[in-house]
C-alpha cells in the first residue's frame, strides 16, 4: 500500500515504485548466510505464505486466539519461550577468553615488554 508522504517512491520524479520490466521480486534465502544463524524451515515456509494462508495453517484469525484455545495450545506444545543458550562452565569460558586474538596479542606484547626491560609497559598491558 502506497502512502501519500513526500518520501514515497511513487511521488519521486521518474520513478513509479514498480520494479523494472523483466525484474523478479526478491526471494527468501533457503539457507542462512552465517553458520551462526539457524532459521527453522517452518519459519521460512511461513514467510513465503500469504497472510490468509498463514492464518489458516496456524488455525487462527486476525483477532487472535481465545483464552481457552491459547491455554489448550500451551498445554500441548509447552510455553512460548525462546530457547536459552547452554550455559558454559568456567574452564570453557576461560579457554574462550584466552584464545581471543586480542588477548593473545596483548599477552605477546606484554611478554616482549617484560623481556626487553619495559616492566611498566608490560604491567600496563596485563592490567
Amino acid at each position: 500500500m502506497m502512502t501519500s508522504s513526500a518520501d514515497s517512491p511513487a511521488e519521486t520524479p521518474g520513478k513509479t515504485g514498480n520494479p523494472p520490466a523483466g525484474a523478479t521480486a526478491p526471494s527468501l534465502a533457503k539457507k542462512p548466510r552465517s553458520p551462526a544463524i539457524q532459521v527453522s524451515t517452518a519459519v521460512l515456509d511461513s514467510a513465503r505464505q500469504s497472510a490468509e494462508e498463514l492464518l489458516q495453517s496456524l488455525q487462527t484469525s486476525p483477532g487472535g486466539l481465545t483464552q481457552r484455545e491459547a491455554e489448550s495450545r500451551a498445554r500441548k506444545t509447552g510455553p512460548n519461550e525462546v530457547a536459552q543458550e547452554k550455559r558454559q562452565r568456567w574452564p570453557g569460558r576461560l579457554l574462550k577468553i584466552l584464545l581471543n586474538p586480542l588477548v593473545v596479542l596483548l599477552a605477546t606484547f606484554s611478554a616482549i615488554s617484560f623481556g626487553t626491560g619495559g616492566a611498566s609497559a608490560g604491567t600496563l598491558m596485563t592490567g
